[in-house]
């Protein structure tokens, strides 16, 4: 009898689920690297050392605004010089290599999104998807621009979101120095940072997506700012799934009762 309600679910599942594997972003928690991810600019892994935790897992991608400046100082008291962010075409003129090029929102810099960006880092990742499912990620933003009440407009750097498809390219800003940040000071080499939040969206329709996360410098590049991504995934809907694996269930109990039933 178990044999045969074990083959009874397992059809169900199989018929019920096959849209989980599709929607699956693989290594949104970052163990693995970067892999299955395309990069551009300065970025890096980093563990719960980083000083602001993990949302998963034990690692987490790290993006940064920083070019050939300084981001730390050595045990002997000299500066560090790192980073290698990707200039905006904004600033260069050139689309080679560019956050422009690389995310494929041209057409927003002129409309405001991002015309203020002079250089940033950026992760992209390709996936397939149905309608209803709901991507969604965990992302810290970091920053030692002034910040709140303080801040300099001129110098508002900031994190954002692109989601795409085939017939349009969704921008949505994570955060920017006018965002609510820990009261306390950040617990890593940052100033400032907004402890974790969620990004969420709802795919509208079937198809293949681009999800895109980046942060930028704007105003001026000595200042460095950076972004703490971790658990990107694309969620199924479940509530169809799950009612269909219990009234298959309950209809092979049934099944089975009355065949049982039937020999007495």
């Amino acid at each position: 009898m178990n044999r045969i309600i074990f083959s009874i679910v397992s059809i169900f599942a199989i018929f019920t689920l096959p849209n989980a594997a599709l929607a699956a972003i693989i290594n949104g928690g970052f163990e693995n690297s970067f892999d299955n991810w395309q990069t551009l600019g300065d970025y890096r892994v980093e563990t719960s050392a980083f000083g602001s935790g993990t949302v998963e897992g034990n690692s987490q991608a790290f993006l940064s605004t920083a070019y050939d400046e300084v981001v730390d100082v050595d045990e002997n008291g000299r500066e560090v010089l790192g980073g290698n962010a990707s200039p905006a075409v904004y600033i260069t003129g050139i689309a080679e290599n560019s956050l422009e090029n690389f995310l494929d929102v041209s057409s927003f810099f002129g409309e405001g999104f991002l015309a203020d960006a002079i250089e940033g880092s950026a992760i992209k990742q390709t996936f397939t998807a149905q309608a209803g499912e709901t991507l969604s990620f965990a992302w810290n933003f970091l920053t030692d621009e002034s910040v709140s009440n303080n801040r300099n407009p001129d110098f508002n750097d900031f994190a954002f979101a692109t989601v795409s498809n085939s017939y349009q390219n969704l921008f949505f800003k994570l955060a920017d120095t006018t965002t609510d940040f820990l009261a306390r000071d950040s617990d890593s080499n940052f100033f400032e940072e907004t402890g974790f939040k969620t990004f969420s969206f709802t795919l509208p329709t079937d198809g293949e997506y681009t999800l895109g996360v980046g942060v930028v410098d704007v105003g001026e590049p000595t200042i460095i700012s950076g972004l703490l991504l971790d658990q990107v995934q694309a969620i199924p809907e479940t509530s169809s799934t799950v009612s269909l694996l219990i009234l298959g269930i309950v209809g092979a109990f049934s099944a089975l009762k009355h065949s049982q039933n039937s020999q007495h």
